[in-house]
């Protein structure tokens, strides 16, 4: 994903590592673990974010079956994936409970346009 979004002077990196996770209740699918650099770049020197997750899906392989090679849909998928993630790891936050529902409608609407 090399030149993602220059055009606003920011760029995304997605580094994958696989990680198979089992848990006591159940077996868990493979999960991957993936790493997001966001740097500048412009020539100011700042620091870059830098952030670790999980995902159940394998993200590289999934936008690539899915044709997702442009920067306005990777920047759709891989921001959409990230948010679900998130929401999932906070699952009790009342600030986002009314949210969940929309979301869940946002992603059955998505996955059923996929053909």
């Amino acid at each position: 994903m090399p030149g993602m979004a220059e055009s606003v002077g920011r760029r995304i990196n997605v580094g994958m590592a696989h990680q198979r996770v089992e848990s006591p209740k159940e077996k868990i699918l493979a999960k991957h673990r993936f790493r997001v650099t966001v740097d500048a770049l412009s020539e100011a020197a700042e620091q870059p974010l830098v952030f670790a997750f999980d995902s159940h899906d394998d993200l590289i392989a999934l936008a690539s079956r899915l044709g997702k090679t442009g920067d306005d849909d990777l920047l759709f998928f891989v921001g959409l994936k990230l948010f679900g993630e998130a929401l999932l790891a906070r699952k009790d936050d009342p600030l986002l409970k009314d949210f969940r529902p929309h979301f869940g409608e946002l992603m059955k609407a998505i996955k059923g346009q996929r053909v």
